[in-house]
Formats: C-alpha cells, sequence, structure tokens
C-alpha cells in the first residue's frame, strides 16, 4: 500500500520517457445536571458555558458571546497550523480508531474471515516494516512494467483510468459524489491533479524564495526516488518530470477559481 505514493511519479515519467456551541437537543427552559469541566471542553450534552463570555453582550457580538472564553484560552498544538473543536473531535476519532484497529491486529485467535480478522491483518502487514523492505519493488513491480509498456495516448489514458480507480494522483481524477450545488443529486466530479507539490504556486512563483529551495528539494526527492526503483539516468528523468509537472501546473486553475465553482 506504501508503496502507491511512488506511482505519480512513474505515470509522469511516462510522458517524459471550532465552535463552543453545538446543537443540544434541548428545549427552551429545560435544566440538566452537568458536570463543568475544568476549561474550555464539549459538556456532556454539547454545550461548554465555560466556554462563553459573559461580559459581552449576546447582541453587540455574538460569536464572542458563545465563544470568547474559548478563544482566549484556546492553545493551539505546536504541531497544528490551526485548532478547535471539530479538529479535536478529529483527532479524538483517530485515536479511538486506532485503538480499534490495534486491538484487532493483537487477537491471536481472530474467527477466519471475520472483520476483526481481516483488519487486524491488513494492519500488522502494513506495519511489517522488515518484511515490506525485503520485499523491495516486488509488490508494485506488475505496476511498473504496465507504464513502461505505455506506447501511445490511448494507453496512457487508460492507464490514467486504472490508477484513479486505485486513489493515485493523475492529472485528471474522475469520482462520483454529492453535488456540490444540490445534495439530493450525485453526481460526476472532475477534478485536478497529477502534481507532487502541493499546489500550481510551487512551480511557478518565481518571485518566492521559499518555493525555489522546494523546487530544488523536489527534484532531488525524485531523483532519489527513481534511483530506489532501480532506474538508470535518476537525475535527467526527475528534472523531465519536474518539466511536466510545470507544464500541467500552468494550465491548472489556481485556488480562488476552484473554490468559486465549488
Amino acid at each position: 500500500m506504501r508503496n502507491y505514493r511512488i506511482l505519480p511519479i512513474f505515470l509522469a515519467g511516462a510522458l517524459t520517457m471550532p465552535p463552543a456551541l453545538a446543537q443540544t437537543g434541548l428545549k427552551p427552559n429545560t435544566t440538566a445536571s452537568v458536570k463543568k469541566a475544568p476549561g474550555p471542553e464539549y459538556g456532556t450534552f454539547g454545550f461548554d458555558t465555560l466556554g462563553m463570555d459573559r461580559h459581552v453582550a449576546a447582541g453587540d457580538d455574538w460569536i464572542t458571546f458563545t465563544n470568547g472564553t474559548y478563544q482566549e484560552k484556546l492553545i493551539i498544538p505546536v504541531d497544528q497550523p490551526a485548532y478547535g473543536m471539530f479538529l479535536k473531535l478529529r483527532d479524538l476519532s483517530k485515536a479511538r480508531t486506532r485503538n480499534l484497529v490495534e486491538a484487532a491486529a493483537a487477537r491471536k485467535r481472530a474467527k477466519p474471515g471475520s472483520e476483526t480478522q481481516k483488519v487486524g491483518d491488513y494492519y500488522a502487514s502494513f506495519m511489517d516494516e522488515k518484511g515490506i523492505e525485503a520485499l523491495g519493488m516486488a509488490s508494485i513491480k506488475p505496476e511498473l512494467e504496465a507504464i513502461a509498456a505505455i506506447a501511445d495516448k490511448v494507453q496512457l489514458a487508460m492507464a490514467f483510468g486504472r490508477a484513479n480507480r486505485l486513489g493515485v494522483d493523475v492529472p485528471m481524477s474522475v469520482a462520483t459524489m454529492q453535488d456540490y450545488k444540490n445534495p439530493n443529486i450525485i453526481a460526476v466530479n472532475i477534478g485536478q491533479g497529477g502534481l507532487g507539490l502541493p499546489d500550481r504556486d510551487y512551480y511557478l512563483d518565481t518571485k518566492n524564495p521559499r518555493f525555489a529551495e522546494i523546487r530544488g528539494k523536489y527534484v532531488t526527492h525524485v531523483a532519489a526516488m527513481l534511483k530506489l526503483a532501480g532506474l538508470d539516468n535518476a537525475e535527467a528523468r526527475a528534472k523531465a518530470i519536474m518539466a511536466l509537472e510545470t507544464r500541467i501546473a500552468e494550465v491548472q486553475w489556481s485556488l480562488l477559481p476552484r473554490s468559486e465553482a465549488g
């Protein structure tokens, strides 16, 4: 599974080669006995009065009235660019999911074919780093051979389609999902992709020295991945891939029109 992260590089190479309030469900004037938390936190029924700032009139500043104390005391973790209740719930969900998965992996006598056995074995195989390193590129060798065999645009399009189904980032992805403007409709969504760096600006912004540094390091990284795959002329191939991704970035939408279109 982890090895699929380098497939976009080879596909490219084929071308060159948080709020304090939540819905409570309580009716007006309903009272409830709730144990107060030591600081701003979700209460047992989703509403934390300690996060409010009652020094501010609700009619003057509703956000501060409902969340003022919470916002003032909130500490953003050093490894996060932002934080809030929704992200905290996300982290809590991830931690609980991890506990479930690790518990499944620890079950030595799970019923064959059961969900516990499947989840446990899948996680154990993913965490078996020694086994993964021993296999080397064998697990994705068929994929690399298929990419190397691409001879024309039709085959390339078919390779993109298959990679898209595998979850590999491709220049144009296709998926079915709820329509952005009508949630009652399941629509075909076509998105742009195919870039190894986060956004088109990383390729096209020539004024920001940080982007220039990242571009250089990215080429070095791509070359290292190609060497690990056993390909020759890794540096030249990496530069060609960078040039191709730059051409893709030139015709992509920037963040603003993409957000407006959504």
